[in-house]
């Protein structure tokens, strides 16, 4: 399964569909998902100085099953996306371009994903590094939950 098939299947789970109606539009899916890709796409180079494409994260295969690797794009863009997905309550933050909607929800939560829930310093070793995708996810949730405030 690529990446755009998972994020649609995990739009259409009703705890997420049922808080926001435009999931059900694939076109909504997939400029959500790109949201996304963009933001991971700077994480990763395919050459010195060279950064990833966000289309290349987006066709990039997941590792499948409940494996999991932070060395995959594609792996990196839904962990984000389905946790961002699963705690929004706010249907008009994905439509929120910039610092004050969604790209601060990715960054936050790629940089938590990173270097753990230290909002001033952080440190790679805080950060998720499980193997399995329902680890990845669950160290992840438990993390933003216990981020700290400035």
């Amino acid at each position: 399964m690529n990446l755009l098939e998972k994020a649609s299947e995990i739009s259409q789970r009703p705890e997420i569909f049922g808080r926001d109606l435009a999931w059900k539009h694939s076109v909504t899916v997939e400029k959500r998902i790109g949201s996304v890709c963009r933001h991971v796409a700077n994480l990763f180079e395919v050459a010195p100085g060279k950064k990833t494409n966000p289309t290349q994260v987006a066709i990039e295969p997941l590792s499948g099953g409940d494996l999991f690797s932070s060395q995959n794009p594609a792996d990196v863009a839904l962990l984000i996306f389905e946790v961002i997905a699963e705690r929004n309550r706010n249907p008009q933050l994905w439509d929120v371009p910039g610092l004050g909607g969604i790209d601060a929800e990715i960054n936050n939560t790629i940089r938590t994903f990173l270097l753990g829930p230290n909002p001033l310093a952080g440190h790679r070793l805080e950060g998720v590094h499980e193997s399995t995708y329902s680890g990845a996810k669950k160290t992840l949730l438990e993390k933003l939950d216990t981020k700290l405030p400035f």
